[in-house]
């Protein structure tokens, strides 16, 4: 049984890439949400891309996966080099 997939998200660390697949765009936000807050804890770097088939739907997407990045940065007291944090998106 093939569900049609509306939305792809991938995400990459320097280690590992998934590939999310979600018919709608809540479905969608709430896996890719999961796994960036999941792969943050573990203080990797995330980088990821949002594909659809419409255009809008992928904008506010990317932005809403834009804020759970930048809520989950890490608090003032992380060390940092040369001013960037050692953990980074």
């Amino acid at each position: 049984m093939s569900v049609f997939a509306a939305f792809e998200i991938r995400i990459t660390t320097l280690e590992t890439r998934s590939i999310l697949r979600a018919a709608t765009e809540r479905e969608a936000a709430t896996k890719a949400e999961t796994l960036i807050r999941r792969i943050h804890e573990r203080g990797e770097a995330v980088a990821f891309r949002v594909t659809g088939a419409e255009a809008a739907a992928t904008r506010r997407l990317t932005h809403y996966l834009e804020a759970v990045l930048a809520e989950a940065e890490p608090p003032a007291s992380v060390p940092r080099v040369g001013g960037r944090s050692l953990i980074r998106r």
